[in-house]
């Protein structure tokens, strides 16, 4: 169900009513994906209905595992005796370099977190973000790439979108 939208003109497109910054094809994309947003019942109706489509983001506030943090040490401590070693002494042959034995992990860290977080591709350079939490979607909000940004336009259509399957009228 859709419970939230961040942009007021996105609400409007969802109630139907005409927003002048959008081309009518993207209204009606948009109105067509809130439409499957508001229908699904969990996460797995809107990724059969959209399939690659729709990507999980990672989660902004979730650290590195303790394995990326202690490979990074061990790189920078090696390039620190490297170059101690240059300055003091002749070249020597290099010492292969123990590896460090990894930690045995709990389950909760084998697997990435699951997170809320999805990014939808409507198409034309235009995505909606949004969190998909209990069934319902919140905080929906209308995203474009910089050459999109010519579809919220005041005249005609630019060069540069053909890629987007814009044509000139």
């Amino acid at each position: 169900m859709l419970v939230s939208c961040k942009q007021f003109s996105l609400k409007n497109i969802w109630l139907g009513r005409r927003v002048r910054q959008f081309h009518p094809r993207i209204i009606y994309v948009v109105r067509k994906h809130l439409s499957v947003l508001h229908a699904a019942i969990d996460i797995n109706d809107v990724k059969q209905a959209f399939g690659h489509h729709l990507v999980e983001l990672p989660e902004e506030s979730v650290p590195f595992p303790d394995s990326y943090t202690q490979a990074a040490q061990t790189d920078h401590h090696h390039e620190d005796t490297q170059t101690s070693h240059a300055r003091n002494q002749p070249q020597p042959q290099p010492q292969p370099q123990p590896q460090p034995q990894p930690r045995p992990q709990s389950q909760s860290q084998q697997e990435p977190p699951p997170t809320d977080h999805y990014q939808l591709a409507v198409g034309y350079g235009w995505s909606l973000d949004f969190r998909f939490i209990d069934g319902e979607a919140r905080g929906v909000n209308l995203e474009c790439d910089s050459k999109a940004m010519f579809l919220a336009f005041s005249g005609g259509v630019h060069d540069d979108l053909a890629p987007y399957g814009f044509q000139p009228d």
